[in-house]
């Protein structure tokens, strides 16, 4: 586990996003997408509720308040703050993250 004040430069969570994660248990994961998605562009991440597999091998865990957050270790190394946002269409609602270029963004 990482220290609260490390967790809170390296993660930006909304209000909106964060009592979603909280009605879902609290955990989230956040790994990176394939390079065959788009090989020009720097790391995609992606983001989903719940404990990932190979947590404990993995992951870095942050924790932030009462949330959970398990970092993919091939993102460990990206620069810059995840901003985590929830996206809504109608009824619709789902996480996104997005990679800054400088922490606390």
């Amino acid at each position: 586990m990482r220290t609260e004040e490390e967790s809170s430069e390296r993660f930006r969570i909304e209000p909106a996003a964060r009592q979603f994660i909280l009605e879902r248990g609290g955990v989230i994961h956040i790994t990176m997408a394939s390079a065959n998605i788009n090989p020009c562009q720097g790391p995609l991440p992606l983001i989903d509720i719940g404990v990932p597999r190979g947590a404990g091998t993995k992951y870095l865990r942050f924790d932030i308040e009462d949330i959970a957050i398990y970092l993919s270790k091939a993102l460990s190394g990206a620069s810059g703050a995840f901003r985590i946002t929830l996206d809504t269409l109608w009824r619709l609602k789902k996480l996104a993250v997005q990679l800054s270029d400088k922490p606390g963004q």
